[in-house]
C-alpha cells in the first residue's frame, strides 16, 4: 500500500512541483507508514505502550529540536548566504539542541547513564557519583 501510494503521489506532484513533488510523493506514505505501522509494532514487539515510549524518549528529543529549528528558520536569512555562514549556524544550532537535551529534556538518571555512556566511548573511566 505504502509503494502505489508512494507512485501515485509522485505522478500526481511531478508535474506540477518537479524533483521536489516526488521527494513529497515519498516523503508522506513512507513517513505515515513508520508513524502509523512500524513505531506502534516495535512498542508492541517489545511490550511497551506507544504513550510511554512517546513520553519518555520521543517528546525529550523532539521537542529541542523543534525549537533549535524554529530558530534557525528564523535566522536563516542572517548567514550571509555563505557555505561559512549557514555551517556555523548548524554549529550553533547542534551545539544549542544539546544544550536544552542534555541540561533541561531529559532527567538526571538519564544524564549520568549518558555522561557514562560517552565516557565509555571516547575511553575514560566516568568519576563515581558523590550521590
Amino acid at each position: 500500500l505504502t509503494g502505489v501510494v508512494n507512485v501515485g503521489l509522485s505522478v500526481l506532484l511531478v508535474r506540477s512541483y518537479g524533483l521536489v513533488g516526488v521527494a513529497v510523493g515519498t516523503l508522506v506514505p513512507v513517513g505515515a507508514a513508520a508513524v502509523f505501522i512500524l513505531f506502534p509494532a516495535a512498542c508492541r514487539r517489545v511490550g511497551l505502550p506507544v504513550s510511554t515510549v512517546v513520553r519518555k524518549a520521543v517528546w525529550p528529543a523532539a521537542w529541542p529540536a523543534l525549537l533549535v529549528g524554529g530558530l534557525l528558520e528564523a535566522t536563516r536569512n542572517m548567514t550571509g548566504g555563505t557555505l561559512v555562514g549557514v555551517g556555523v549556524a548548524a554549529a550553533l544550532g547542534g551545539l544549542l539542541y544539546l544544550l536544552l537535551f542534555f541540561a533541561v529534556a531529559i532527567n538526571r538518571g538519564d544524564r549520568a547513564m549518558y555522561t557514562t555512556k560517552a565516557l565509555e566511548i571516547i575511553g575514560r573511566r566516568p568519576v563515581p557519583s558523590a550521590v
